[in-house]
């Protein structure tokens, strides 16, 4: 069976030679100027690896050939581009850019999200003093990456997050959490994700074995379907839906965000969010050639 011939620009960059970066450094003389980017209060440096001009000029003409302004134009406009699951892909949305219905959708279940962090931070549901974050795949590494990037920076809980189903994992998790402190929180885009809701269970039954009077009414669901939420257990007005059209790994900037939004206040979650929406702006708004400058 023979593999697929190459496009031909990208046969063409294949074909360049490399040169080691202390040449290119030496030959280009300009290299920083041209591969350092300022967005914002964030530096983007790509001038140590192996770019050079003509792999710039050959991956632009790629872009050109694949129809890239196209592609991003209609990831943008919210048309279905996940192909595998027909669908669009909207994380930008929760961002603020995007299809105007989509953003405006994401904005609403955002001030509901603030709406239960600001009950929580004046007791509604008791003294809260740790976090445990129970899910899986981009439901659990994109807060705990917020988290542990901003740990020591304002963090205002103790903040487990679980994903391994693994007995030890969800032990260890929550050594030193006291169950009457503990708000749960189940991330789960179907909220029947088997590893999730297996650690779920163990959760609850800690709590059990605890002796805390309503293990139930110290869960929060994030889920894109709050039906099957209620049907576990959690009351609606602890329910905090995301679009379905928000993939998994890409999921941080919804309701899933919540235990960073929690832990580090509101104002530090918008602070993302706008961060990741200037960064929307530039890729979406700039002109191909200079999306570097």
């Amino acid at each position: 069976m023979t593999s697929p011939a190459l496009p031909r620009s990208l046969a063409s960059i294949a074909a360049l030679p490399q040169a080691d970066l202390k040449s290119i450094f030496v030959t280009d003389p300009d290299r920083l100027g041209k591969l350092v980017l300022t967005q914002g209060p964030i530096r983007f440096d790509w001038s140590k690896t192996h770019l050079t001009d003509d792999v710039l000029a050959g991956f632009l003409k790629l872009a050109d050939e694949q129809g890239f302004a196209a592609q991003r134009d209609a990831l943008f406009a919210g048309e279905a581009v996940n192909n595998s699951e027909g669908r669009a892909a909207e994380h930008p949305a929760e961002r603020g850019e995007g299809n105007a219905d989509s953003v405006a959708h994401a904005k609403m279940l955002h001030q509901r999200m603030r709406g239960l962090i600001d009950a929580i931070e004046a007791g509604a549901l008791g003294d809260i003093r740790h976090i445990l974050h129970i899910g899986i795949g981009g439901s659990a590494l994109g807060p705990k990456l917020i988290v542990d990037a901003l740990d020591g920076d304002g963090v205002r809980y103790d903040v487990a997050i679980v994903s391994n189903v693994d007995g030890t994992a969800l032990e260890r998790a929550v050594e030193g959490f006291d169950p009457n402190a503990t708000l749960i929180a189940i991330a789960s885009k179907t909220f029947t994700t088997s590893e999730t809701m297996l650690n779920a269970a163990s959760a609850i039954n800690w709590m059990v074995e605890a002796g805390v009077d309503d293990p139930y009414g110290k869960v929060i669901a994030l889920t894109a379907a709050p039906d099957k939420a209620m049907e576990w257990g959690v009351d609606e007005t602890r329910i905090l839906p995301f679009a379905e059209s928000v993939g998994g790994r890409y999921s941080l900037w919804s309701s899933i965000g919540f235990p960073a939004a929690l832990a580090l206040g509101w104002d530090a979650f918008e602070s993302l969010l706008e961060g990741a929406a200037a960064m929307d702006r530039h890729f979406r708004l700039s002109p191909q050639a200079k999306m570097r400058r």
